[in-house]
């Protein structure tokens, strides 16, 4: 980054066309759900990037050369998508509206919720008129009125606590940006793509890279398998193209599954390959650890949170390793954090820490950084979590968006999950007696942004960040770019969620993992943990798990630091029981085996020629991926049949 952000760009027209970007995908993705917006690699803003370079750019330039968009007004539209991504689907949307009203939808006399459950939830948090959650559910019979009004209470009390939450992931992406950025000087695979396909050549109406033959070979191959996929949904005599294989290993009591991920695959060629290999590497060994303890019977009492691993022990050996992962990276930073902290206190050591062209001054990432907790803390204790409760549950939220940010800037995959979700973790390490049933509800409500972490407002600044330190434009500005994006994905995702559902029923057009698995299962976590509370047995079997991860992690960074001869990344071992890893993991093998071979026999010239085809890989299963949605659309304009688009990622 510059030395002063007062002579950056303030790119006006491009907020324009990031705020259409950002509209466009809350719209759609918070309907669509087909992966575009589901991850961290953000597949929709990579899409929308497209379309401004190849059409929107080249048409205002013919219309009128000072419409046409810069290099770096075409990124500022790119990370305003991107931050965009993180909100209509599995960052946030698809999991709070069910949730919010399925608690009362799902609630029978069987279950007993409305006794156990709904009677600790203030009435602000959920909707609460029974017949507008039934059209909600069900669908609104034709000529009746939409009612929205219910909705908007909830909504904003809602807004206010995940605003707070998005500005702490700001401040903090904030304070560790010239530590990952100069200092670590991470390589930021998610970064790399943006920053070449906006790379323009004076007089030129398009790329460099996209003049180059093999980005379209790349690009060809991807796309055409990607539409072989999407074929059989309109012609079904064309033959299922199926680009996945699971075998079943150690006594059919476990599955080893092949996946061919176009993304993955492309973005893990980028990536080095001592961390590559360690991603699939500890996959195997989770599988031969889940193996062995699924045919010998072993196995501790109780349950994970709802996103586990394979099995408690597994899951908690992942938190012991998220743990030491987190309070190491803190310990690598404590130098640069520490000038952050003496910058922000105006201590006198501290005035020669220059602090302008970050995108947050560090004195409002600090302050503004405990401000956010506080509100979120007020917000905690309205949901009827106790205090010690609260700051563990955040803590442990905190290093789990920490070490995803780090394992996606590092590893880059655009791809990844924890082991053991917040809410779970914070349910099984403290005493039943001190939780109490308001205490297991309130964590049970954490799920819709805390449960499924496979996209993050953390993640996405981080790297706009590091594209910015190209793009040039003023930091502050940024931001502000940032927030708008934010604001306008939460609001046209939930109208859009919501309207989708009052037009054909939550339950007829979404999957059912979104419109009953998911809000069942938080309701069925919140009454098992107050029916049947965790005992002093069960906490202790997760301690002791949760050690042995630990252990183990600190092990592997010490190896690592220790010796250049290592093969293995610790990078690897927190995430390699996840649901992405297990599905992703021979697209990982194939990238880092291809890479491999082509160091080996071509060497690091040949590796860089060679990386314009797998940018061609990733365009294309995003490209295809958005053209049989579009025309997936028109078809059932037509036809009034709905057909499923190809699914984007894993």
């Amino acid at each position: 980054m510059g030395n002063n952000f007062k002579n950056k760009k303030y790119p006006i027209w491009a907020l324009f066309w990031g705020c259409i970007l950002s509209a466009g995908i809350s719209f759609i993705q918070a309907r669509a759900l087909n992966g575009m917006a589901a991850d961290f690699i953000t597949g929709s803003a990579f899409l929308g990037l497209f379309l401004v370079i190849l059409i929107l750019n080249p048409v205002l330039l013919t219309v009128r050369k000072k419409w046409s968009l810069s290099s770096s007004e075409m990124l500022f539209i790119f990370i305003m998508g991107a931050s965009a991504c993180v909100l209509p689907s599995w960052g946030l949307m698809a999991g709070l509206i069910p949730i919010i009203s399925g608690l009362s939808y799902y609630a029978t006399s069987e279950n007993r919720w409305v006794k156990i459950i709904l009677p600790h939830i203030k009435k602000y948090f959920i909707p609460t008129n029974s017949n507008v959650i039934n059209q909600y559910f069900t669908g609104v019979a034709n000529g009746t009125h939409f009612n929205y009004l219910p909705w908007i209470k909830p909504l904003l009390i809602w807004f206010l606590f995940l605003m707070s939450f998005y500005f702490l992931s700001i401040c903090i992406a904030v304070i560790l940006r010239k530590q990952w950025e100069e200092n670590e000087q991470l390589m930021f695979p998610l970064a790399m793509l943006p920053l070449d396909m906006t790379k323009m050549h004076e007089n030129s109406k398009l790329p460099a890279i996209f003049k180059n033959k093999l980005l379209w070979l790349g690009f060809a191959i991807s796309f055409i398998i990607t539409s072989f996929t999407a074929l059989p949904s309109y012609f079904p005599f064309f033959p299922a193209f199926i680009l996945g294989k699971a075998i079943p290993i150690f006594r059919n009591t476990t599955m080893l599954v092949f996946v061919l991920s176009w993304p993955i695959l492309g973005f893990a060629y980028l990536v080095n390959l001592n961390i590559s290999f360690s991603l699939f590497f500890f996959q195997f060994l989770s599988k031969i650890e889940t193996g062995w303890f699924n045919i010998t019977g072993y196995t501790i009492p109780g349950q994970g949170g709802i996103f586990a691993a394979s099995s408690p022990m597994v899951t908690f050996q992942g938190a012991g390793a998220m743990l030491v992962f987190f309070i190491y990276l803190i310990w690598q930073a404590r130098k640069h954090i520490g000038d952050v902290f003496r910058k922000s206190f105006g201590n006198k050591n501290g005035k020669h820490i220059d602090d302008s062209s970050e995108m947050l001054s560090y004195r409002t990432a600090v302050y503004g950084g405990i401000i956010s907790i506080l509100i979120m803390e007020v917000f905690f204790h309205l949901m009827g979590m106790p205090v010690l409760l609260s700051f563990v549950y955040l803590f442990y939220l905190l290093a789990t968006f920490v070490v995803l940010n780090r394992i996606i800037c590092q590893a880059g995959l655009g791809f990844a999950r924890s082991q053991c979700d917040p809410p779970g973790f914070s349910a099984s390490v403290l005493p039943s007696n001190y939780i109490g049933s308001s205490g297991y509800i309130g964590l049970g409500l954490q799920y819709p942004y805390a449960g499924d972490i496979r996209t993050t407002v953390m993640t996405s600044t981080q790297n706009g960040l590091k594209i910015n330190q190209e793009a040039k434009i003023n930091p502050r500005f940024l931001f502000w770019g940032i927030i708008i994006a934010i604001i306008i994905a939460y609001f046209v995702a939930a109208f859009s969620n919501i309207q989708n559902g009052y037009m054909h029923g939550e339950l007829n057009v979404r999957e059912a993992w979104f419109s009953q698995d998911f809000p069942q299962l938080v309701g069925q976590f919140m009454a098992n943990k107050i029916t049947s509370p965790p005992t002093k047995q069960i906490i202790l079997s997760r301690y002791w798990f949760i050690g042995i991860g630990a252990v183990i992690m600190g092990f592997l960074i010490f190896l690592q630091n220790s010796f250049l001869w290592w093969p293995l990344h610790y990078i690897g071992f927190p995430i390699s029981d996840t649901y992405i890893i297990d599905r992703g993991w021979f697209s990982i093998f194939l990238a880092w085996l291809i890479k491999f071979l082509v160091l080996k026999y071509g060497g690091v010239q040949v590796y860089h020629r060679s990386i314009p085809i797998f940018y061609g890989i990733i365009l294309g299963s995003v490209v295809g991926t958005g053209a049989w949605m579009g025309i997936g659309y028109i078809y059932h304009l037509i036809t009034g049949q709905n057909v499923t688009a190809p699914y984007f990622g894993i």
